[in-house]
């Protein structure tokens, strides 16, 4: 047999042997393993708050509450899941993915008020109740896809909340009185009343002169104290006096002819009086007083009231009584802003004698000063 023949033959089966085996071998199989953590829950931001500027919100006592819009920063943030890969049962790569965050899973959380929950953004109602202190937080969660087991994200707006009522706080001096009204017309202390005297004598060609004074002072206040307000506080104020301008002549004596003049002015606050008499009468003296209340504020109102008598010889005694009222005033400001006002009652007295008259002449001014706050504060231009 040809050698060579053989060696062909013996070459075409092995190559048919080998195509034979190829044909039969499998193909390369891939396989998961579970979705695993990976990264955990990243690069979640801070939380703000977009409105209003000031962290401290008219409380929801009188349905009139500022209401506040917060955001949590999730721009940036992922959660890379991740998951090996084999083939033919040999580690091959790894298979990562962004999970993402569950928007609906978001839980809100605050210390005092309501929070609406559930999303990434969210609106706060301040409590029915003055409250400091109050912390918003939010618990930031993964999506349900690939591995949902990432631990939480919990992050805290960085400044406290107030919840405050307003009101108005009236103070006296001298006397030191205090009273104050807030919103849900609740009132602390008592309304101030300040009594204020004036005392005068004089003889012969003297004179002598007494004043008292008393002020009041509103101020627009918030409870807690010190509250950057977003809106205005409403307040008001009044104030009111009542009594006696009194004065009596004594041991005086008719003397010689009088002749000449006399006078007797009195400034109360802003007001100015002056009088003047000529005196002819022969054989009277005259003890002259002048009695005067004035009120007047940085508000506007003013009131004033003057008495002149005129006290002849003898034991004759002359009353003249005080009702002042100067209204009231209203006005609308800031947590801290103040209005003033002023009572002042002043009396003055001479004697004009001529001849051997030794009259002389003793009164004052009794007036009791009352001040208030007539109407409950209120809450304007904050709700949101």
């Amino acid at each position: 047999m040809n050698l060579s023949h053989v060696s062909r033959i013996v070459r075409v089966t092995v190559m048919v042997i080998a195509l034979l085996g190829m044909g039969s071998r499998s193909s390369a199989e891939t396989t998961y393993g579970p979705w695993e953590i990976y990264t955990g829950i990243t690069g979640v931001g801070d939380v703000s708050k977009t409105s209003p500027a000031e962290d401290h919100l008219h409380y929801n006592g009188n349905s009139n509450p500022e209401l506040a819009s917060f955001a949590v920063d999730v721009y940036n943030a992922y959660d890379y899941d991740r998951r090996y890969v084999c083939v033919d049962g040999e580690f091959d790569h790894w298979d990562v993915q962004d999970a993402g965050l569950n928007v609906n899973e978001t839980d809100w959380q605050c210390t005092a008020g309501s929070i609406l929950d559930g999303t990434f953004t969210t609106t706060y109602t301040p409590p029915n109740t003055p409250t400091s202190g109050i912390v918003v937080k939010v618990d930031v969660f993964d999506d349900i896809d690939y591995n949902s087991n990432d631990a939480k994200v919990t992050k805290q707006y960085a400044n406290t909340l107030k919840a405050y009522k307003v009101g108005v706080h009236l103070s006296t001096s001298p006397g030191g009185g205090n009273y104050t009204k807030w919103e849900d017309a609740t009132t602390e202390g008592t309304k101030p009343v300040e009594v204020l005297d004036t005392y005068i004598t004089c003889s012969q060609t003297d004179a002598d002169i007494d004043n008292d004074t008393c002020d009041g002072t509103w101020t627009l206040i918030t409870s807690p104290s010190g509250c950057d307000i977003h809106g205005q506080i409403r307040g008001s104020s009044s104030s009111s006096a009542s009594g006696e301008h009194l004065l009596g002549a004594l041991e005086s004596s008719v003397g010689d002819s009088a002749a000449g003049s006399c006078s007797v002015g009195v400034s109360v606050l802003i007001f100015s009086f002056s009088y003047s008499w000529n005196l002819s009468e022969q054989g009277v003296t005259y003890a002259i007083n002048s009695s005067s209340i004035g009120y007047g504020s940085d508000y506007g109102t003013e009131y004033e009231e003057t008495g002149l008598t005129l006290v002849y010889e003898g034991d004759s005694t002359a009353q003249r009584t005080i009702d002042a009222d100067p209204g009231t005033g209203e006005w609308t400001g800031k947590e801290g802003a103040d209005k003033d006002g002023k009572w002042k009652v002043e009396t003055k007295a001479k004697t004009k004698i001529y001849g051997y008259s030794t009259a002389s002449a003793i009164g004052g001014t009794d007036a009791d000063c009352t001040f208030d706050i007539p109407n409950t504060p209120s809450y304007e231009g904050g709700a949101q």
